[in-house]
């Protein structure tokens, strides 16, 4: 009964991996772990036993258990892993194969936990500077309502008493103080919060619906840049470190597009790929993405005409980086005063519906 239990535990813990995975970090984390300890000179099967062992996260130690199995039972790593996809994508399996054939399982895994602590760390930078303004307008919109909620009743309370004529603004702002001390008010507003989530989780589950919104945000000043920039360069890093591997250009051009993480570049990547196979010059078919820069098909003309491509791809990953970098700094610091300048309207719109009327009420009463 008890082996039963565990049995049946071990089922519901590889379930959860399969359909939830592992966050980016605890798949670079793992990988650093198993490059480190290969390339000591331990077995992948004794270093998948030494992991097991040593976390504390029950989904980690149930997928080390099974890839372990998996090679006991005289299956490849690739095989093992490609039983998790949700953890594992098709460029990583990819690599992997690789190094299985070439016997340089342990080197293509350093260079993989390097190239997935690169990837990680751009993605993070990316998402920090979208994050950035919706936190300062969030902070700044629950700092706002704190208010209308606690100072201004008293406030409105007075000018009510007074009875005096307020202007469309005054109207307005204390129209919004009364709204938010009713209950009425938090179950609409908590309603449109659940339904614009809902909304995008519904959006976001669909390959159509990421699309949209991805396209939705490549439309937005700035923001557009930034995301057509940080595609190009996790493109070229992939694409770079692939063909150094000795991945074929048509396998590794779709699969560095799907790890871009942008859907028009996929698509575009696919006819790139259909023009490859027709004998169409690799600069040539660039030069028609839509989101690349110029820099994008001179280089890879020059790498073809030198047999180069690695290393173009390498120096393109790098060009993108910072230029990534640069928009990044170049969008806070144009987002820094226009966020402050929005708050400070607010604040002063709602002090100038407020003070105005009083003042005219203590004027009269002298």
């Amino acid at each position: 009964m008890v082996i039963g239990r565990v049995s049946h535990g071990a089922r519901g813990i590889l379930a959860r991996v399969r359909n939830r995975g592992l966050s980016k970090n605890q798949v670079a984390l793992m990988t650093m772990q198993w490059s480190l300890m290969m390339s000591s000179g331990v077995d992948i099967v004794r270093a998948l036993d030494t992991l097991e062992r040593s976390t504390r996260d029950e989904r980690e130690a149930g997928l080390f258990s099974r890839v372990r199995q998996r090679l006991m039972e005289g299956n490849y790593l690739s095989r093992a892993l490609s039983e998790f996809p949700t953890c594992f994508s098709p460029l990583y399996l990819a690599l992997i194969q690789v190094g299985e054939v070439t016997g340089g399982l342990a080197r293509v895994m350093e260079r993989l936990a390097d190239w997935l602590r690169r990837d990680g760390d751009l993605t993070r930078r990316v998402h920090g500077a979208l994050l950035y303004p919706f936190l300062v307008l969030a902070v700044g919109l629950l700092l706002i309502v704190t208010v209308f909620a606690t100072v201004l009743p008293g406030l409105a309370q007075m000018l009510e008493e007074s009875e005096a004529v307020l202007p469309w603004y005054s109207q307005l702002t204390m129209a919004l103080v009364a709204a938010i001390r009713t209950p009425i008010f938090w179950v609409v507003l908590s309603t449109l919060i659940m339904a614009v989530v809902a909304v995008l989780r519904e959006r976001l589950s669909c390959d159509a619906g990421r699309r949209q919104l991805y396209e939705l945000g490549m439309h937005i000043p700035v923001f557009g840049d930034l995301l057509a920039g940080s595609a190009l360069a996790r493109f070229s890093t992939a694409a770079a470190f692939m063909l150094e591997v000795g991945i074929d250009i048509s396998r590794t051009l779709r699969l560095a597009a799907a790890t871009s993480g942008s859907p028009i570049l996929q698509d575009e990547i696919d006819q790139v790929v259909h023009g490859l196979h027709e004998g169409e010059s690799l600069a040539e078919l660039f030069s028609h993405l839509s989101h690349a820069p110029p820099m994008l098909w001179r280089m890879t003309q020059v790498g073809e005409e030198a047999a180069r491509m690695p290393a173009v791809f390498k120096s393109l990953a790098g060009h993108f980086e910072s230029e990534v970098e640069f928009r990044i700094e170049a969008m806070l610091a144009l987002m820094e005063p226009l966020l402050m300048m929005l708050l400070a309207g607010m604040v002063g719109f709602t002090a100038v519906s407020v003070m105005v009327p009083l003042y005219g009420t203590l004027s009269n009463l002298c």
